[in-house]
């Protein structure tokens, strides 16, 4: 029988446990994605804010029909001017489930987690089809485009996905740009 000696891969020795590193050492972002990262912060900001509005309005059409079927004459006018500040709130809580990856959530025994899938699915229903209803419902002084735009549904429903998710990924990759 032959004993061979050698150094571990880590160079510690076999009586002393080696160390790990806890965490990967943080990158600097590279001045050349700088421009790139806040271009889609902008552009991802701007489709957010878009999105958000037409959620807002959406769910205003949405009460108002609810309101109409039940028969009460009662009609929530759409905010206007800084009532129109009362998207942001409703756009983070939307976005903040939005972005929790339902795939990603797992309980200890490994098993997907069906309430949070159900969860995760019905608010995201509910933002694309309140984003859906406030596209299909242009104000009277809305530009042409958009009135041409509400008129063709399948258009409209393109226009309310794009809205519901392009925004947030644009923002995840300016982020991911200045952490790289």
């Amino acid at each position: 029988m032959s004993v061979r000696t050698e150094e571990l891969k880590d160079s510690a020795p076999a009586s002393q446990t080696a160390s790990r590193p806890t965490e990967k050492p943080q990158e600097q972002a590279s001045p050349r994605s700088w421009p790139a990262a806040i271009a889609l912060a902008i552009v991802g900001g701007l489709l957010w804010l878009a999105g958000a509005k037409y959620t807002l309005l959406g769910w205003v059409t949405g009460l108002n029909w609810f309101l109409g079927w039940l028969g009460l004459p009662a009609r929530v006018p759409a905010p206007a001017g800084y009532y129109m500040l009362i998207m942001i709130p409703a756009g983070l809580l939307y976005s903040l489930v939005e972005v929790k990856r339902p795939w990603k959530q797992r309980n200890k025994s490994g098993e997907r987690a069906a309430l949070y899938w159900a969860i995760w699915m019905l608010l995201v229903a509910s933002d694309i089809g309140t984003t859906f209803a406030g596209v299909t419902t242009p104000e009277p002084n809305a530009w042409a485009i958009s009135r041409q735009l509400a008129a063709i549904w399948p258009l409209a429903g393109a226009w309310a996905a794009v809205l519901t998710f392009v925004p947030e990924w644009l923002i995840a990759g300016a982020h991911k740009l200045l952490r790289r």
